[in-house]
């Protein structure tokens, strides 16, 4: 699965890359690459699907329906990505390359930031259901100093300010 997902991210991003150099001066050019782009797009967005499917198999109901959620932050934000790649077709000026680094922006924060902090909630209720503990401080001893201590290893950590 790591070589599919690698081998058709890089080709999407890389064709995809190629087309912009086509951008304003070969609009065929352009839109063939980015429509060979396209496919490595659809085929990654599948296999994102499979992945997220599998990992709700053996999960408790409230994270499976988080990662339900997941898989519909990538879909939506995902789409966002060929909107801003054709957006100079539609809008070719001032206008359009400042609303293309928006929808970039948009779609860059909703697929990586909120889809981190939606990972992290699904992970957290997994490892409630386990019965592992949140508190941070119990996976640490806090010691003198702030120095947190795993087992015998001493690892440097400004964790004073979590104490107080």
């Amino acid at each position: 699965m790591i070589f599919w997902f690698s081998l058709s991210g890089s080709l999407m991003i890389i064709t995809g890359y190629i087309g912009q150099f086509y951008e304003t001066t070969n609009l065929t050019a352009w839109l063939v690459w980015g429509a060979i782009s396209t496919v490595f797009f659809i085929h990654v967005l599948y296999l994102m699907h499979r992945v997220i499917n599998d990992g709700k198999r053996d999960i408790p109901e409230a994270a499976a329906r988080v990662m339900s959620g997941i898989w519909w932050l990538f879909l939506i934000s995902w789409m966002l990505y060929p909107g801003a790649y054709l957006m100079p077709l539609f809008l070719n000026n001032e206008a359009g390359v400042v609303g293309r680094q928006m929808t970039f922006t948009i779609a860059d924060i909703t697929s990586k930031v909120i889809y981190g902090v939606m990972l992290s909630y699904a992970a957290m209720i997994r490892s409630r259901a386990e019965g592992y503990q949140e508190d941070l401080l119990q996976v640490f001893s806090v010691g003198k100093a702030g120095k947190a201590t795993n087992g015998s290893k001493s690892v440097e950590q400004p964790l004073q300010a979590m104490v107080e």
